[in-house]
């Protein structure tokens, strides 16, 4: 999920609402290569900008990706979800 810039103020309120549910999310991790660590180990360079990439990395999330019945966690997930309607 990204969070378009209109909902951004949703952001750790969702956040809240996932741990109140028990629903394990991540952030993306992939969103902007030059934010993490392993940038150090490769020659490269930047064409313009990354503007997508940084949004991305920063408003982005996803949900648990375990090898196991996520049922539950997309149950709740609605749970969570439908109480900001």
């Amino acid at each position: 999920f990204i969070f378009k810039k209109e909902y951004l103020h949703l952001k750790n309120k969702i956040f809240k609402k996932l741990k109140k549910y028990n629903v394990q999310y991540r952030l993306i991790t992939g969103g902007c290569f030059t934010k993490h660590q392993v940038k150090k180990y490769f020659k490269y360079s930047i064409y313009k900008n990354l503007n997508n990439a940084n949004y991305i990395h920063e408003h982005g999330f996803f949900l648990g990706n375990a090898a196991t019945n996520l049922k539950n966690q997309l149950i709740n997930f609605n749970k969570a979800i439908v109480e900001f309607y």
